[in-house]
């Protein structure tokens, strides 16, 4: 039986929970991943952001500039 630490990467790419949103994405372009783990100060796991999160937040954004547009 495999266990988790055989396949996980020893030292991942992270992101700070209160980085702008652009370091993240920037992140993520610059390594070519989907995924980045989110931490706090103290590095402890805050969650995941996906490539999918930034997408539909930036439909999100665009969808409302355009019915403030109206």
């Amino acid at each position: 039986v495999e266990r988790v630490a055989e396949a996980m990467s020893p030292k991942p790419l992270t992101v700070r929970a209160d980085a702008p949103l652009s370091d993240a994405m920037a992140l993520m372009a610059r390594h070519g991943v989907r995924r980045l783990p989110v931490v706090d100060a103290t590095g402890l796991s805050q969650g995941v952001i996906a490539t999918d999160d930034v997408v539909r937040l930036l439909a999100s954004e665009i969808a409302g500039l355009a019915e403030v547009a109206e």
